[in-house]
């Protein structure tokens, strides 16, 4: 029975989205209990199709990708609002009712509420897991983590890019100069709150 979220995750600037996965829950631990087991992650000895839920605009279109070059591995996508009373809410009664999709769209900063909600999956113990680890930049991935040793509660999906935005006008009228770390940017903070606006 399904009944936990097994999650992978995506980073996008300030909130960062997560791919959550769903598990049939192999070894019947729960979410914070220990890592999948090995058998767990073993492959499908057949055909697999999967439940997703995202709320992502165009997400049938990559869906429709993936299921072309993977026959054996179908995805049945199902799209929702985003947010506390949209997907989220939906996630948290299927996870209640035991029948929660196998995949699904969480944000970096609802993760936690789903790790106390026994709503995901630890799935650390799987080697092909902890083998994409070097894939993703390292504050991305820690996001999957929880801050936890020997726990991966989601894979990155995206990540969105981040941008500065300053007046350079004014930057060079009082001799500051652009930041490009973020202690020169917090020094650079300082001397524009001097100024006074």
């Amino acid at each position: 029975m399904k009944n936990r979220i097994l999650t992978a995750t995506a980073g996008v600037a300030l909130s960062a989205l997560l791919l959550a996965g769903c598990a049939g829950g192999g070894n019947g631990d729960s979410a914070g209990s220990g890592a999948a087991a090995a058998a767990d992650c073993a492959p499908s000895d057949g055909p697999v199709t999967l439940e997703f839920t995202s709320w992502i605009p165009g997400i049938e279109k990559v869906v429709d990708m993936w299921n072309s070059a993977n026959p054996d591995i179908q995805v049945k996508v199902q799209t929702g609002p985003n947010g506390n009373n949209g997907t989220y809410q939906n996630f948290f009664n299927q996870i209640a009712a035991g029948n929660a999709p196998d995949l699904g769209q969480i944000e970096y900063d609802a993760l936690p509420n789903f790790l106390v909600q026994d709503g995901v999956e630890n799935i650390a113990g799987c080697a092909d897991v902890m083998a994409a680890k070097d894939q993703f930049v390292g504050w991305a991935w820690n996001q999957a983590t929880l801050g936890q040793d020997n726990a991966v509660y989601g894979i990155p999906q995206d990540i969105g890019p981040m941008a500065l935005f300053y007046r350079k006008d004014l930057f060079e009228k009082n001799g500051i100069a652009i930041p490009t770390t973020w202690d020169e940017y917090t020094e650079a903070a300082k001397k524009v709150r001097a100024l006074g606006g």
